[in-house]
């Protein structure tokens, strides 16, 4: 199955806008709520999982004229990644690293009502939020929760897969990440909501999980550095200031 993902990787560059939307069919459902959240402002953060052929999944959506930016880490040597990178960047799709700069580039695109995409089945830093996944405990990453809490987007899980005549894309319920002043109690209640939703994803269909990663790790893994030593984004600085803003305005309630 990966083999196959890789070879319509190769494919991508040379489809037309026509004939990716032909070959991965989406259901009014799920292009509605990805529109009806556009159409309100709101930003959509697609959280799937190493699933079928997941790499489709973020160009048919680009293909019917929904901007989106998908944030991906590197696996493998710089100069793989690079390529596969170039492959995956087609038909309006935007690519970005887990960097301070990349995660700035995601954020500003949801606030602008856009859509981002985030592979959450797997923390790649080892330095998530310890948790059971499927009856297991290991760690799950954290970022997309995180910033669907701190911009407001609305969380659409969606799991693409091969059937025998094409593909399907599955979508799960979507909703939204509580935003009070308890930052580690809001992000831990979204984080419950997500592995539910990645669970009922993955189980439901294992055979296309195409996880080369160990999702169980055997022992403790030592957590990667992700932002520069003293960075205030790896400190608990956001976080003070983040506990003195007010929550959330109502939007119905008619106050400035």
């Amino acid at each position: 199955m990966s083999a196959r993902n890789f070879g319509e990787l190769l494919r991508l560059r040379h489809l037309s806008r026509e004939e990716l939307i032909a070959l991965v069919p989406l259901s009014a459902e799920s292009i509605a709520v990805l529109r009806e959240a556009r159409a309100r402002g709101q930003g959509v953060i697609i959280a799937t999982a190493h699933m079928g052929p997941f790499d489709l999944l973020g160009h048919a959506i680009a293909a019917q004229g929904v901007p989106m930016t998908v944030i991906t880490g590197r696996t493998t040597s710089r100069f793989v990644f690079d390529a596969v990178t170039h492959l995956r960047q087609s038909h309006e799709l935007r690519l970005v690293e887990p960097t301070p700069g990349g995660v700035r580039r995601v954020i500003r695109a949801l606030r602008q009502g856009e859509i981002a995409g985030f592979v959450t089945d797997y923390d790649f830093f080892q330095n998530g939020i310890r948790m059971p996944f499927f009856g297991r405990e290991t760690t799950l990453p954290p970022g997309a929760i995180r910033i669907a809490r701190d911009t407001g987007a609305l969380v659409a899980p969606m799991f693409p897969r091969r059937t025998r005549d094409g593909y399907r894309l599955d979508v799960g319920e979507p909703f939204e990440v509580a935003k009070s002043r308890d930052v580690d109690g809001d992000v831990l209640a979204g984080m419950e909501i997500l592995k539910s939703r990645l669970e009922d994803g993955i189980g439901a269909y294992p055979d296309q999980w195409v996880l080369f990663q160990r999702a169980w790790s055997l022992e403790p893994a030592a957590p990667v550095r992700v932002f520069p030593v003293g960075s205030p984004l790896e400190s608990e600085f956001l976080q003070r200031v983040d506990a003195v803003l007010p929550p959330p305005r109502d939007e119905g309630d008619g106050k400035r």
